[in-house]
């Protein structure tokens, strides 16, 4: 790997071998049946945990942009989002803020 100017030609560990046993690999599994709401659960719980609004939230899942939230809000309904929104802010006890999070960035 060159180091020119402070730029690396390619990213640091890149030409390490890949470790089957690494457990920074990133694994994804799928879940027996239909997983739609446990999915949707967790991008709820993730976003409110990250300080998101209930309206920010509802974007997020409306914007074709965040593709699986998307789907999940095109197959089961806005009202289904705003009841899953709703319920699993109360499960975590974290307080209704509804600016909060207002601004939902593309980074």
């Amino acid at each position: 790997m060159s180091n020119r100017g402070g730029i690396h030609s390619s990213p640091p560990g890149a030409a390490k071998e890949l470790d089957p046993d690494d457990p920074m690999l990133l694994t994804g599994v799928a879940l027996p049946g239909d997983s739609t709401d446990a999915m949707a659960e967790v991008i709820v719980e993730e976003l409110l945990k990250m300080g998101f609004g209930d309206d920010a939230i509802l974007r997020v899942f409306l914007d074709a942009y965040y593709a699986v939230a998307h789907r999940i809000a095109r197959t089961r309904g806005e009202s289904f989002v705003r009841r899953l929104i709703s319920r699993t802010r109360a499960a975590w006890g974290i307080a209704a803020c509804r600016n909060a999070g207002s601004e939902v960035s593309r980074a």
